[in-house]
């Protein structure tokens, strides 16, 4: 059985902007008409309850963004843009893994770079399994992608309408990197997103 999803979100982009988060598309009890939300969860990006990247960020800076404002308030200040790559798709099973997704209509990523020209660096938020932001992007962006090699660097150029930008792949802020990587794929993740992330 496959379950429609329908990304809830229009990108969030401040003024000033360099930087822009991509992820895939919240799980499936976000992309509802009507949200399903659990305890602890937030009505934003990365809001369930059981996903770390606020939960790091607020460790990095040791703060509370646990308000959709003060979430937003956060990108502002450190002009990072925050956006997903998945308009709208089908699920294996109602799963809110990636690795299920099917029948994808992708987000216009292009037309959203180019109404915010001062966007320079691009942040994937996963590079493990096949249904991560780095295959939706190339496949999204196959013209982009074609002169790129597919080797897993966490860093590398990539030419979109002429310009640029700098890519940055970023572990996955699932817990799941955690249950499966241990300590030391803990400890690495939080080092890479200090680097982006602290204030």
């Amino acid at each position: 059985m496959e379950t429609l999803s329908t990304h809830p979100y229009e990108p969030f982009v401040p003024n000033g902007a360099t930087r822009l988060i991509i992820g895939t598309i919240p799980p499936p009890n976000f992309c509802k008409e009507e949200r399903e939300l659990k305890k602890g969860d937030v009505d934003f990006y990365y809001g369930s309850g059981v996903n770390t990247l606020w939960t790091m960020i607020e460790e990095i800076n040791k703060i509370s963004l646990n308000t959709i404002e003060k979430r937003k308030n956060f990108l502002e200040s450190v002009n990072i843009g925050i956006t997903d790559i998945v308009k709208t798709c089908t699920r294996k099973k109602k799963s809110a893994s990636d690795e299920d997704l099917e029948n994808i209509e992708y987000k216009d990523i292009k037309k959203l770079l180019k109404e915010n020209p001062l966007i320079d660096t691009l942040l994937y938020t996963s590079h493990d399994g096949k249904g991560n932001v780095e295959t939706l992007m190339r496949e999204c962006l196959k013209d982009e992608y074609k002169n790129i090699k597919k080797d897993r660097k966490k860093r590398y150029p990539l030419k979109i309408d002429g310009k640029i930008y700098s890519v940055v792949i970023l572990t996955s802020p699932s817990r799941t990197v955690i249950r499966y990587g241990g300590e030391n794929a803990g400890k690495e993740r939080l080092e890479a997103y200090t680097a982006i992330f602290k204030n």
